[in-house]
């Protein structure tokens, strides 16, 4: 399980990760240089990112409950991601350096995959 880019016309695909560590839901900055993604080492998830040509992986948690689907906010300072927390799904949100881990949730029931709303301007 590898993380490719390509152009939004279909063309150029181009492979940048290698498969030291499964990789699954990625999400790329808006500025197109860091993806953050979701990563297997055995049977637990974390988040890492990776510049954008697959280079310099950083592995940004380590909760050994599972972590997923990730997503970058678009002034690319924050990651917000999904964390095992007693059994339930939770929403946090830490730093692009995966410092200053918080969490958003506390709520019975599993809180899934949380995404940053973009406001475009006129």
């Amino acid at each position: 399980e590898d993380i490719y880019i390509i152009d939004y016309d279909g063309e150029n695909i181009k492979k940048v990760s290698e498969k030291n560590i499964r990789k699954r839901v990625p999400a790329i900055s808006i500025d197109a240089k860091l993806i953050a993604f979701m990563g297997y080492e055995g049977n637990n998830r974390n988040i890492f990112t990776m510049d954008n040509n697959g280079e310099n992986i950083q592995k940004l948690t380590d909760n050994p409950e599972n972590c997923g689907h990730p997503d970058i906010s678009p002034d690319n300072a924050y990651i917000t991601y999904e964390g095992l927390v007693n059994g339930q799904n939770e929403i946090f949100i830490m730093n692009i350096d995966g410092s200053i881990q918080t969490q958003l949730t506390n709520i019975p029931g599993h809180d899934w995959d949380p995404v940053f709303m973009y406001q475009m301007s006129q």
